[in-house]
């Protein structure tokens, strides 16, 4: 099972709705929205101008946080026509889009009112006429204040990305800057909102942080001024984020300095090790590579995981891969990965968007079993003993039942060796059976 991916042709709408968009882990959905906008291009010092031929844009969306939860998305429109959203190949990413000549075409067929959301899950059923209303209007173009500097940035430094001022801009207004490889690889994102360190309307810059981008590059930088803060929901749906606003795009080309790297990165390391035996169920697994990366990821996983379950983090010098598995790995199971170098929305590059060298790629390690329980014999009136024997290391849970039937927990415990005496209270001398499970 494969890590969600997104088509290459819808990622950068996704990379854009992200400002609306988190992970919810109990919702098939993760969230939905209208956005109407008008996208220019700076390319001097001077003010920035509409894209040629079809600068106005619209994006209805349905995201979900993993493959094959949303099967079917539909939106009622202001004018009650209904309309089908397309969906990614993995049914991760649903949209609605169109591009306009003119700001009068775009309002015609897409105008401001309330828009209705039908959404077709997997787990959570039909959710049927989710209301969005879009009101405001759009805001201003960005305009980066730092032009010049931006053409020949070092990327062995940090940079300071500067923007003059959101003309009527306040907190309630939500800022986004990202940049895109050439090859259309996210390599800087701002926080989303409500996130830490997510900009507002009253920001006028951001650093994009040493060992973040690469030398000899030419990078898509995008800043985005929103109508609103984006942090909008929908409590008919909970757990779920809903947005639907205006917003102004402007880009330019972020020129670094120096020679590119052009050699592929390899995979230095993976934790636990290949054929490991034993391992413990709330191991995280980890992937080190011999560079700094680039946060897309691709992973195959063996049938016994949710790929869904899965979180990722990259440490903060970017080689090392973080996969914590929600809850616990199954025990006594052989857990099997596959790192996909490219494909066409995901896998694994370095800072220059070098692909991951193709060997090695696959490994596997098995997981702890099931404990066994021996050695019974009545400590006391009040106590009972028996030895536990399992992995050190592994947290267990003991079990105590009257009937085989209903069990109650009566104990956690990590376990101190690989074999070791459990004692737990009796009950008033009555007949009582027990067992031992894993737990993370």
């Amino acid at each position: 099972m494969k890590a969600n991916k997104i088509d290459a042709g819808i990622k950068v709408a996704l990379i854009l709705t992200a400002c609306f968009t988190f992970t919810a882990a109990a919702a098939d959905t993760a969230s939905y929205g209208v956005l109407k906008a008008l996208l220019n291009k700076q390319t001097s010092t001077g003010p920035p101008f509409p894209i040629a031929q079809t600068p106005y844009y619209v994006s209805v969306y349905v995201s979900a946080p993993c493959a094959d939860l949303v099967t079917n998305a539909t939106v009622i429109m202001p004018n009650s026509t209904v309309s089908n959203l397309d969906g990614s190949s993995d049914g991760s990413f649903w949209q609605l889009f169109q591009n306009f000549t003119n700001q009068a075409d775009q309002n015609a067929s897409f105008p401001n009112g309330t828009y209705a959301m039908n959404i077709f899950t997997s787990h959570d059923g039909t959710r049927t006429n989710l209301s969005l209303s879009i009101t405001d209007s759009l805001p201003p173009a960005p305009h980066f204040a730092n032009f010049t500097a931006a053409q020949s940035v070092d990327a062995s430094a940090s940079f300071t990305v500067m923007w003059d001022a959101f003309a009527g801009g306040t907190t309630n207004n939500f800022v986004q800057f990202y940049a895109l490889t050439g090859q259309g690889l996210l390599a800087f994102i701002t926080p989303n909102p409500g996130m830490p360190g997510a900009l507002s309307g009253t920001d006028t810059s951001v650093v994009i942080p040493t060992n973040t981008l690469s030398a000899g590059q030419t990078y898509d930088a995008r800043l985005f001024f929103f109508a609103n803060s984006g942090q909008l929901t929908n409590s008919s749906y909970p757990g779920v984020r809903a947005g639907a606003t205006h917003y102004t795009r402007t880009k330019i080309n972020l020129v670094t300095i120096g020679s590119p790297d052009t050699v592929p990165p390899f995979l230095a390391a993976s934790t636990p090790a290949d054929e490991a035996t034993n391992v413990l169920l709330n191991t995280p697994i980890m992937f080190t590579f011999n560079e700094s990366m680039l946060g897309d990821h691709d992973i195959s996983w063996s049938s016994n995981l949710n790929t869904c379950d899965f979180v990722y983090s990259w440490s903060a010098d970017k080689r090392t891969l973080s996969s914590a598995y929600a809850g616990a790995l199954p025990a006594n199971a052989v857990i099997s990965w596959t790192l996909v170098p490219m494909n066409a929305a995901d896998g694994f590059f370095d800072l220059a968007g070098n692909a991951l060298a193709s060997t090695p790629l696959s490994g596997r390690f098995t997981t702890v079993g099931e404990p066994t329980l021996s050695e019974p014999r009545l400590q006391s009136v009040s106590e009972f003993q028996f030895r536990l024997t399992g992995v050190r290391g592994q947290n267990y849970t003991i079990y105590a039942s009257s009937n085989l039937s209903d069990w109650v927990s009566v104990l956690a415990t990590n376990a101190p060796a690989d074999s070791f005496v459990v004692t737990v209270p009796t009950a008033n001398n009555s007949r009582r059976f027990y067992r031992a499970l894993v737990w993370p």
